[in-house]
Parts: C-alpha cells; structure tokens; sequence
C-alpha cells in the first residue's frame, strides 16, 4: 500500500461513537455540582408530568365527546323531558347528565313557586352550578401544563446561567486557560438550556390543543343547557 492511501486511510473521519457519546453526558452528569443535578431533576420532573398530563386530558376530552355525542343521539328523541331522564341516567360520567339531572329536579322542586319568570331563573341557575361543577372537574390539571410550558425555559435559562458562572470560576482558578478549563461548565450550560426548551415545547404545544378540545366541549355543554331549559320552560312552565 503506497504512503498516499495509508494517509488517505488516516484522514477519514470516524463515525461518532454513541456508547462514547453517552458515557460522556453521564461523565458530565456524575461530576456536576449539585445546584445543576437538582435542575436537571427538576426539568425530567416537569417531563414527566407534563406527558402524563397531556395523555391524561387528551383521552378524557376525547372520551367525553363521544360521550356527549351519544348523548345527543338518544337524548332528542321526542319524548317528554321526565321520560327521557330516567332513559339518559344510564350514561355515567357524563356532564349532559348531570346538567339535565340538575334541571329536572330543581323544576321539580320549585314546582311550588307561583312565579314562572323566578322558576325559570332557579332551574337555569341549578342547571349552569351543575355545568360549572363539570367544566372544574375538566380544566384540573391542564394549568400545571401551562405552568410547565411557560416557567420550564426559566429554569433551563438559571441552569444555563448557573453553568456560565461555574465556567468563569474555572478560568479564575486555572494557571493555564484552556478549552478543557471552559468545556465542562458551558457543557452543563447548553444541555440544561436545551432540557428546558425540549421540556417547554410539547408542553405549550399540547396545552394550546387541549385548550381548543376543552372549549369545544365547553360550547356543547352551553348550548345543551340553554336547550335544555328552554325546553323545561315549554313542558314544565307553560301555562
């Protein structure tokens, strides 16, 4: 083999080596101070959170549409609203449900008030109490995912900072300045800077979803109730 191919040989890049890549971080990792290993903690935390809370609400506003959708279906079928009642108490954990329970028996508690006008102002009163109740039970959570989406890039930018300080300390300690000196801490630096913004992104992503989905759901329930009690009003009120 000439010397020109052997050089040639010697010249080619090596393929980066993964296991070496990965020993690497975890090197990095193991020898942190421990204000960035609670950091970074802190943001696979928020991680981890934040994806079982994005799993969590999406099948649940997913689950509850169908279930509004069903509802719908076998809700409006002509009959009178106390025969349908005891028909629809069969769908459980279904906010139509519990509005429609709501109005049905607060009309007929109130079935003593002689005033039409005051009757109805209770029964839609009881009817939008059970609607509020329901659309609580489904906004729990998804405001620790906006808190996740909005403060994690902060925390990634305090560990980004914590790191650019922990270099400077470096380079006042070393006799000599050398890249060896300033890798490690900008190192910690740019990886936590990057969790923080991996962490942030889907979180901000899916909240904006789930806020579409939430609001979809929000408008049924809405225009369900109003249906409802005017309904109530022809059937119960009328005179």
């Amino acid at each position: 083999m000439s010397n020109n191919n052997l050089d040639n040989i010697i010249s080619l890049p090596l393929a980066p080596d993964k296991n070496f890549e990965i020993s690497s971080l975890l090197k990095m990792l193991s020898n942190a101070d421990i204000i960035t290993q609670l950091i970074i903690l802190l943001l696979l935390i928020a991680s981890v959170v934040s994806v079982a809370i994005i799993l969590n609400k999406y099948f649940q506003y997913s689950t509850i549409n169908y279930k509004i959708r069903l509802f719908e279906r076998n809700f409006w079928s002509g009959q009178s609203l106390h025969q349908s009642y005891s028909k629809v108490k069969k769908f459980s954990n279904n906010p139509c449900v519990a509005i429609f329970r709501a109005g049905i028996e607060e009309s007929s508690v109130s079935g003593n008030v002689g005033d039409i006008n005051l009757r109805s102002s209770m029964v839609l009163a009881a009817m939008n109490v059970a609607r509020n109740k329901e659309v609580d039970k489904l906004e729990t959570s998804l405001t620790m995912l906006a808190t996740i989406g909005s403060y994690t890039p902060f925390v990634g930018l305090f560990g980004m900072i914590w790191g650019v300080i922990n270099s400077f300390q470096s380079i006042s300690a070393a006799k000599h300045v050398s890249i060896a000196v300033v890798a490690p801490g900008m190192s910690e630096a740019l990886f936590i800077t990057a969790i923080g913004i991996a962490v942030a992104l889907p979180a901000s992503v899916f909240y904006n979803i789930l806020s579409n989905k939430l609001n979809t759901i929000i408008n049924k329930l809405d225009d369900f109730t109003s249906e409802v009690h005017l309904a109530l009003i022809k059937e119960n009120f009328a005179q």
